[in-house]
């Protein structure tokens, strides 16, 4: 089972909102009148301790200046006022000299703490006003604006490492409701050679990372390890001296204004692709290409490890309601937490 995090999100906003929503409501009121009727009947014995008398809660309002309306804010502002009055400059007990006992001082810290002990508010009241405006900051931030994903697998590879930790781009594509993924502002579209993250259309649940290939009306052929689109071969480059493990083959490929590296490898040929492509099989039944049609609404996304990649050639083509949002920023890597290197890739941009 999959930890949705933006679900959890979304329901500790809902409930914290909730019960900040009621307090204000209807719950402080209750409270109000509840000490209104025993403000003036009720002292307050600073647990058997009195300093200078014990207060109703008027005569704690009194003390301080305030009336029973009066913020949080205030409440700390006159205590510190009146404090401040009663410290010397020097800092002696010059202060309290004239006044017996201290007394001034005394009762009005009496008072702060009357009003204090009175104004507790119920621990989840407490927990929901203290809490709601981080949850709220972080859900926003993290459904609109960016949000982080660890790389799994080494399906991107050499683009992306397994360990990698990236930023993703939430707007890049239309800012969508959390949870209900309901697009509410279109502000852009993929592009070719974009790597994209979205949920995996055989199973929302799980976010997946690809990059586009293929645009909406796009006729795709792949043949002896070559892209085409629209007829024309995706232009690729060796890159020297970058083979590695077990045989695979690091190339530049040209997708329009986009220049990226992929890994194939020579020996391996994909089995069980996705019957929805066009295969073309030999004289002894073994695939040597594959040609396809990208529908309107959808993308087809390949994996730069192209031998070595679950992508649309295994499921179809990439609903465009699936996007998440664009890969732009490699923020951290696994193995340089362990201390067993990559670390110069951190802040490296995504391509």
């Amino acid at each position: 089972m999959n930890f949705d995090f933006a679900t959890v999100l979304v329901l500790l906003a809902l409930v914290t909102g909730v019960i900040w929503l009621l307090d204000i409501w209807v719950l402080a009121p209750k409270r109000a009148l509840s000490k209104e009727s025993s403000a003036s009947n009720k002292p307050f014995p600073d647990h058997g301790k009195p300093r200078s008398g014990e207060l109703t809660l008027d005569e704690a309002y009194g003390v301080l200046g305030l009336s029973p309306n009066a913020s949080d804010k205030a409440l700390r502002k006159a205590y510190q006022r009146l404090i401040s009055q009663h410290l010397p400059n020097s800092g002696s007990s010059e202060a309290t000299a004239n006044r017996p006992d201290g007394a001034p001082i005394q009762q009005v810290q009496t008072a702060f703490e009357r009003i204090n002990a009175e104004r507790k508010l119920p621990w989840y009241v407490d927990l929901s006003r203290s809490f709601f405006p981080i949850i709220v900051a972080v859900l926003v931030l993290r459904s609109f604006i960016v949000e982080p994903f660890r790389i799994p697998s080494g399906s991107m590879e050499p683009t992306l490492l397994p360990g990698d930790f990236i930023l993703v781009n939430k707007f890049a594509y239309g800012l969508r409701l959390p949870v209900v993924n309901a697009k509410i502002l279109d502000t852009g579209s993929p592009q070719r050679g974009d790597v994209v993250v979205f949920r995996y259309p055989e199973d929302p649940s799980i976010a997946y990372i690809k990059r586009i290939i293929g645009l909406p009306g796009d006729h795709l052929q792949y043949r002896d390890k070559q892209l085409y689109i629209n007829g024309v071969p995706a232009t690729q480059s060796d890159v020297a001296e970058a083979m590695g493990p077990g045989g695979f083959e690091q190339r530049m490929e040209q997708l329009g204004d986009v220049q990226h590296a992929i890994q194939i490898n020579s020996n391996w040929a994909l089995t069980s692709l996705w019957q929805g492509l066009d295969l073309q099989r030999d004289f002894a039944g073994r695939l040597i290409s594959w040609e396809y049609d990208v529908p309107p609404g959808h993308y087809f996304a390949l994996g730069d490890n192209r031998d070595n990649s679950r992508d649309s050639r295994f499921w179809g083509p990439l609903p465009e309601q699936n996007l998440i949002g664009k890969a732009f920023l490699i923020w951290m890597n696994w193995d340089c937490v362990t201390f067993n290197g990559h670390c110069g890739r951190i802040g490296e941009v995504i391509r």
